[in-house]
């Protein structure tokens, strides 16, 4: 149950239930006298907020890290590879542009290139050239 108070005045109250990764919302109310502040987009918009982060965590960094310790050998990806080169690096951006060969990179970008530029990536092409002394 959210609710959406100004002074003590109810603007407006959402009822809704979570199972698992789903979130429904069978009710929703707000206070007719505000229409100019749109209190029943407020609280969804603080509701989503709350359900992405709550979505977000299980998918963290430090919780896959720990899961692929715990059970590595049972995913198929990584059951037969070994257990000191995780999966699961240091999950900082970049971090991939100094940990994978120029090759690996290459072929990488040449099968994902547009959903990367799409989701903000810089290709290695797009980059700009780094001159050395010497």
């Amino acid at each position: 149950m959210y609710a959406l108070e100004l002074n003590g005045e109810l603007l407006a109250s959402h009822f809704g239930l979570s199972h698992g990764a789903r979130y429904s919302s069978p009710k929703i109310a707000y206070n007719e006298k505000f229409p100019q502040y749109a209190p029943g987009h407020l609280i969804v918009s603080e509701i989503l907020q709350e359900c992405s982060s709550r979505a977000v965590q299980p998918s963290s960094a430090d919780r896959m890290r720990r899961l692929e310790k715990e059970q590595h050998k049972a995913w198929t990806q990584t059951s037969h590879t070994r257990a000191d080169k995780p999966f699961v690096r240091t999950a900082g951006s970049g971090d991939w542009r100094t940990s994978l060969s120029s090759a690996a990179i290459a072929e990488i970008e040449e099968a994902w290139g547009p959903a990367m530029q799409t989701l903000g990536y810089t290709l290695s092409r797009d980059l700009p050239v780094q001159e050395t002394n010497g």
